[in-house]
């Protein structure tokens, strides 16, 4: 897997206001390193930090940087506050992005363990950049601050989000 990843570029419209107001916001570029990865960065491509606020930004400054084409997206920082993530890993399969909407949107093409997940959330619910993911963002909080099983994870501290304004048909768009 030595071919650089082919991840979709963000839409800011889709992007929720509430996550927008938020000033934990990072930008990212995909680095090779053991595999492909996409480290958070601060706008003038220094490293961030997911546990050092000052290293964040607010949403307009890092979409002014993404926007420069020096980056491939930006990143929400999940700080212990009442914003949880979810991840979930290979779950969809992006081949039919674009097809039909009817087709393609929605659950129809997420494993069916994961849609059924997916519909108890009922969250902000969006593709990921390289469109086999699904990202889940939602208000509450977690009894610890992550957890792991298989290919989900759920964050509420110290890990940031890739974003991609790219939401999910018949989810809740804040």
């Amino acid at each position: 897997m030595d071919e650089r990843p082919n991840y979709s570029k963000p839409d800011s419209e889709g992007i929720p206001d509430a996550l927008k107001a938020e000033p934990r916001w990072v930008v990212w570029k995909a680095e090779k390193r053991d595999r492909w990865t996409k480290p958070p960065l601060r706008p003038d491509g220094t490293f961030a930090s997911t546990t050092n606020p000052e290293t964040w930004s607010t949403f307009p400054v890092a979409w002014g940087a993404y926007e420069t084409g020096k980056f491939d997206g930006v990143g929400f920082v999940l700080n212990g506050g009442k914003i949880v993530g979810v991840d979930f890993d290979k779950c969809r399969c992006p081949a039919f992005d674009g097809v039909d909407g009817s087709i393609s949107g929605g659950l129809n093409m997420v494993l069916p363990e994961i849609a059924q997940r997916i519909r108890e959330l009922n969250a902000y619910t969006e593709v990921s950049p390289s469109g086999k993911g699904l990202h889940v963002f939602l208000k509450g909080a977690l009894p610890v601050s992550g957890k792991r099983k298989e290919q989900i994870e759920a964050y509420q501290s110290g890990r940031y989000f890739t974003v991609t304004g790219r939401p999910l048909d018949g989810f809740p768009l804040s």
